[in-house]
């Protein structure tokens, strides 16, 4: 018998029962593996497209909202028809003072965004035959408000050139402190201007530290080092100092008023003088403002301050870098850090002298 035949001859040994269905186990378990793999590669596909168009959809939306005025003070960039003669080769420029003045300069990595100061003085060496200043703003603060005089200021003395004013809704404290100097002040019918003088505010929590049980611990140099701490009541000494101050920046405004406004009598001077508010009518009545009128009505007064027969009224749209884009972008992101800007304008964490007007 030869080995051939030896090997056919041995039986096959045959499959157990039990290792079929677990061949099938595994074979299931590798399809539910490979189908989640795929899964969860897909739901990452769409998380990452969310993603990125919310992001585009963002960066678009804060593009629109930095093309509006509803920044403190447009930006030199594209010149953009407001209205008059297209054809027109004189131009009046429009400048946009909207919203509480106060310094914004921010510094980064990869950019510089302006303060309102720098802007401001890139915007009126653009200017040519005259300035129609737009305002729309309750003030802000003394420094920032009188700067912004003084460039105005020296730009008159330079250029000399009409400066007309358009007062919109609200031009008032700060908002007329840099208003004074135009040649003319037009306000709408319904704005509110005045508030001509000087606040300084800040919250006394001493009050709130007593019911839950703390105690406020200041170690200082001299006994006034702490003038307007929050954590407890001013001494007679501390609110006559700060009297003197309000009073001296007070002082400072009713020059400028006094400068600007010639014509005021000193009996409308007193009655200014109380920082009262005024509509549109009693302002013209006070001698703080020249018409009641539009932004058209100012922009013909400008034609004929500066002599010219036509103009266009033009404005410089602001030029958008993709880094402002996204610092304004992680902002709109970061709701907090919006909300903590808001809190510090309306309550500030230091005592300051601010040239604004409080509802």
């Amino acid at each position: 018998m030869d080995g051939t035949n030896i090997v056919e001859n041995i039986p096959q040994r045959e499959p157990k029962k039990e290792e079929q269905p677990k061949k099938e186990e595994q074979q299931n378990k590798s399809k539910k593996k490979s189908i989640s793999f795929w899964l969860a590669i897909l739901f990452g596909a769409l998380l990452l497209l969310s993603i990125g168009v919310n992001v585009v959809l963002s960066i678009v939306v804060t593009a629109k909202m930095l093309e509006t005025p509803d920044s403190p003070i447009s930006s030199i960039g594209n010149e953009k028809f407001v209205q008059g003669d297209k054809n027109s080769k004189n131009k009046i420029l429009l400048i946009s003072v909207n919203g509480i003045i106060l310094e914004q300069a921010q510094d980064s990595l990869f950019f510089n965004k302006k303060s309102i100061i720098e802007t401001i003085k890139d915007n009126l060496g653009k200017a040519e035959e005259a300035i129609v200043l737009s305002v729309n703003s309750p003030g802000g603060g003394i420094t920032e408000c009188d700067e912004i005089h003084h460039e105005i200021m020296k730009f008159k003395e330079k250029k000399q050139i009409p400066i007309v004013v358009s007062m919109q809704d609200l031009a008032a404290s700060g908002g007329y402190y840099i208003s004074a100097p135009a040649q003319k002040i037009f306000a709408q019918p319904t704005t509110l201007t005045g508030s001509i003088g000087v606040i300084m505010e800040f919250t006394n929590i001493e009050g709130l530290f007593k019911k839950i049980g703390l105690e406020g611990v200041t170690i200082k140099s001299g006994k006034l080092k702490d003038i307007g701490s929050p954590t407890r009541d001013m001494t007679k000494e501390e609110d006559e100092l700060l009297n003197k101050m309000v009073q001296e920046m007070s002082q400072r405004f009713f020059k400028v008023v006094r400068d600007g406004r010639t014509k005021i009598t000193d009996e409308q001077f007193k009655i200014i003088s109380d920082a009262r508010i005024f509509t549109a009518q009693q302002a013209k009545d006070a001698g703080l403002v020249d018409e009641i009128g539009y932004l058209d009505d100012a922009f013909n007064s400008a034609i004929d301050l500066a002599g010219i027969k036509d103009a266009r009224l033009i404005k410089f749209k602001q030029n958008i870098t993709f880094f402002d884009l996204l610092s304004e972008t992680s902002k709109n992101l970061n709701p907090q850090s919006k909300l903590e800007e808001h809190i510090e304008t309306i309550i500030p964490t230091s005592p300051r002298l601010m040239y604004i007007w409080r509802e």
